[in-house]
């Protein structure tokens, strides 16, 4: 077996299941209830491009930042099909540096999971903070440490996809870090591997961090849905909005 990094080609087969409609309706319809519009935005961890290109093509100006310049390529290749302007960044979330002022941030599908301790999520938060205009909003999405404890834990999952057979391994570590294995294996039967972690986190110590990056009107939901987590919540939504006094329902 190879390492090489091909999760790339497969991430939008592997996402299969993802409403990214529903998702964008969601963010949608908190920046509505919020009074609040898109303006310039960022994709945090944008990966292969997908919700950055549906804003995009909604009239959104949008920056799409990843740290893998693969799934930036992938992402380049798919808005010149579509024919959609999007700025695409290659640098590291806790690494951000903009030119200018941004009015809304989002990150979708686990991206802030992938920060690999404490200290990257809040330089993460610090400097989405920083470049988010008075009134700015953050909002983002993020594994809870039940899912990662009792969902994701040990398990392995197995897809058959476009020609290639792909074995999932999770391996539980300390800190409700999960390593991820995924072990590809193509038509001619030669094999890769690629390796990534992702951490999960108390809601609590995220609202920590939030507060100290300045934020100082902050919520958090069941994810897709307006109602409070409960102790079974696999994912939650964090809404935080920069130098205001103002506040939303839930």
């Amino acid at each position: 077996m190879s390492y090489e990094n091909i999760f790339s080609d497969y991430y939008d087969d592997l996402t299969f299941n993802v409403d990214y409609v529903k998702r964008l309706k969601y963010i949608s319809d908190m920046f509505e209830r919020l009074d609040h519009d898109f303006g310039l935005s960022l994709d945090l961890g944008c990966g292969t491009g997908t919700i950055a290109l549906m804003m995009a093509k909604k009239g959104v100006d949008v920056i799409g930042l990843d740290c893998s310049t693969d799934m930036l390529s992938v992402a380049s290749d798919k808005a010149y099909d579509e024919n959609a302007d999007v700025l695409w960044v290659n640098q590291s979330m806790d690494d951000l540096e903009l030119p200018y002022m941004i009015d809304s941030c989002i990150s979708t599908l686990d991206a802030i999971n992938h920060l690999k301790d404490k200290k990257s999520v809040q330089n993460t938060f610090d400097r989405v903070f920083r470049y988010l205009s008075t009134g700015g909003v953050f909002m983002f999405d993020l594994n809870t440490v039940y899912k990662h404890d009792r969902v994701l834990a040990d398990n392995t999952f197995t897809y058959d996809i476009d020609g290639v057979f792909l074995v999932w391994k999770n391996r539980l570590l300390e800190d409700h870090t999960v390593e991820i294995t995924l072990e590809f294996t193509d038509e001619s039967e030669d094999k890769y591997i690629e390796r990534f972690y992702e951490r999960a986190y108390d809601l609590k110590e995220i609202m920590k961090m939030l507060e100290s990056a300045g934020f100082d009107e902050i919520y958090v939901y069941d994810d897709l849905t307006f109602e409070k987590p409960h102790e079974n919540s696999e994912k939650v939504t964090f809404v935080a909005r920069k130098n205001t006094g103002a506040q939303i329902d839930g």
